[in-house]
This record gives C-alpha cells, structure tokens and sequence, in this order.
C-alpha cells in the first residue's frame, strides 16, 4: 500500500560520495530514512483515502505522461491535483479529502474521524497544458531535491511528482520554491476548487 519506497524521500549522495558529515538517518533540513518512512506511511494514507493511484511503479506507454501535485495542510482538507495526458488528451483530475469527527466516549482521544471525498475532473484545451508545462519548465525539477524541510509547529506538506515511461521524480517539502507555488496556484485556479486557503501555507 505505500506510494513510494520507503527511502525514497532520503537524499542520498550522488555517485556514491558519501559526506562523513552528514547523518543519512537522521539529518537537518531534509529528511533522514526515519523521517521518509514516517511521511511515506502518511502520505500513503491520504492518497489511499483519495483513491489516487500509486505513480512509481505505474506503467506507461510512450505517448502517457502524468503529474500530480498534493498538499497536506495541518488544519484544512488535503488536496491531490493530477495532470494525465496521454496523446492529444489531457485531464485534470482532482481530490479532497474532508474530514469529518464524531465523539467516541471510549476512545482515549475522544472522537474518531471518518472521511468524505469531493472530486472533479475537466478536460484542458491544448493551450491550457502548453501554459501548464511552461510553469513546470520554470519548476527546473532536475535541480529539485527530493525532499527539503525547515523546521516549524505548524503549515503544510506538499508533494509534487511527476512519471513518465522514462522514469518517477517526487519532491517532498514544507517550503516550496516559488516557482512550484505558482504551479500549485494554477491548479487551484483551473479546478475551480476551494482551496483558496492553500495561500495560507505558502
């Protein structure tokens, strides 16, 4: 059931030089292998709960390309926002997972939460993809770490990933680049959803 190797989100040394001084399980600023198992596992759940499929291991064809862009926020519902696009078509998919809580008088914590789903989807025009990917191109998302996080209480984890037959990249992180909130606000936009409090964790 998880969304992705459970290591995935460690940055690990490029070409095996490995720095003495860093600790690869635990680590400032970017997660160590116990932190990418503890988001791995909740990721895997919301996904899950949004019945999104697993993007890593999925098979394409050679005309198929697919991005997805998810955040989690600490106090509004979790989105997941998905570009598919195979041959000429292209689709926006998108989810959002609402929570709902009920008191439970013999639970510890007092409540037990279920969720619903709200979900849409709209065909894009070729120009609406073509001004979609010019964002992504400013992303530079070769240059994207897989994961980065700077220490805070509170605010959101996003997730941006993107398969195509060649290959997956994700990147995992609580501080987006400028250039990836822009992508994130076009989804927003283009949805038509309300996830206008997603700027409250930008």
């Amino acid at each position: 059931g998880a969304y992705f190797p459970y290591s995935y989100f460690v940055n690990w040394p490029e070409k095996d030089v490995w720095d003495v001084g860093t600790d690869y399980i635990l680590s400032e600023n970017q997660l160590g292998l116990w932190g990418s198992c503890f988001w791995v596992n909740f990721v895997s759940k919301e996904l899950a709960a949004m019945k999104e499929p697993v993007l890593y291991d999925y098979k394409l064809q050679s005309d198929e390309e697919i991005f997805r862009c998810s955040f989690f926020p600490s106090f509004h519902p979790s989105v997941s926002f998905r570009i598919t696009k195979t041959g000429p078509k292209t689709t926006l998919y998108w989810e959002k997972l609402i929570p709902h809580y009920k008191e439970k008088a013999d639970d510890i914590y007092g409540y037990e939460t279920s969720y619903s789903l709200k979900k849409g989807k709209r065909m894009l025009k070729p120009s609406q993809y073509e001004e979609f990917v010019q964002l992504i191109k400013n992303v530079e998302q070769a240059e994207l770490p897989r994961s980065f996080f700077v220490s805070m209480t509170d605010g959101a984890q996003w997730i941006y990933e993107h398969k195509t037959n060649q290959g997956f990249q994700a990147h995992l992180t609580n501080c987006m680049p400028r250039s990836l909130r822009k992508v994130f606000l076009w989804l927003v936009n283009m949805s038509k959803l309300d996830g206008s409090y997603a700027e409250d964790y930008l």
